[in-house]
């Protein structure tokens, strides 16, 4: 370390999945040691034991206007070495794919229940508990075969990650965005419209950790 001190530790990583054509389904295994040290700085959380796991299952009708259907839940547990439960997340998503390239992806109820510590976020005194949620809607389609519309709602509490001599806070987060895409025989012109209330740096984050399965 630049301070003259000495960290070391091992860290690991372990995946697992399984793909059918109605039942999808894969974990990974994460396990960081509170001596594991990274210079590029691509780890920013050490000490940890992540389990993520991701399930979908998808109805397939013969006929009609749904190619398929069906949920999705997940779920990640994080806890420390010493045991302290750090991160509980579940996620249970409702997916609707149509012809023409359209879906409809429906997150009812998200919980995030994440425990901050003083190594995370020097400014805490000590660990420190935050009750996220989110309820979103996605929607978009390719009907038009040289339009692309895309829009997306999210609305929760989540936590606003400021600089690490701050205390971290939860707030309001509500999340907007409408994208509109034109492809001709020339060029590409492309519409986004987005409209953010409050914190919005963990609703980019929650949303792109599931894998839903089309």
């Amino acid at each position: 370390m630049s301070d003259g001190t000495y960290r070391a530790g091992p860290a690991y990583k372990a995946e697992a999945a399984y793909s059918g054509t109605h039942l999808n389904y894969d974990s990974t295994y994460i396990d960081i040691s509170p001596g594991f040290v990274a210079d590029s700085g691509f780890v920013n959380r050490v000490d940890i034991r992540d389990i993520r796991n991701n399930l979908d299952y998808r109805f397939r009708p013969e006929s009609g206007p749904v190619v398929a259907w069906g949920p999705s839940l997940f779920t990640d547990f994080v806890c420390a070495h010493d045991g302290t439960r750090l991160d509980t997340y579940y996620n249970p998503v409702f997916t609707a794919n149509l012809k023409g390239q359209t879906y409809v992806v429906f997150y009812p109820y998200a919980k995030l229940r994440e425990r901050l510590r003083p190594s995370d976020f020097p400014a805490l005194l000590q660990n420190q508990d935050y009750a996220e949620h989110f309820s979103a809607i996605g929607v978009g389609t390719s009907y038009f075969s040289k339009l692309t519309l895309q829009a997306y709602y999210q609305m929760g509490d989540e936590i606003n990650l400021v600089a690490l001599d701050q205390v971290p806070v939860l707030a309001r987060n509500d999340v907007a965005s409408f994208l509109a895409t034109e492809d001709t025989n020339s060029d590409c012109c492309r519409f986004t419209a987005s409209l953010r209330h409050g914190v919005h740096w963990a609703a980019h984050e929650s949303v792109v950790k599931e894998r839903i399965v089309v």
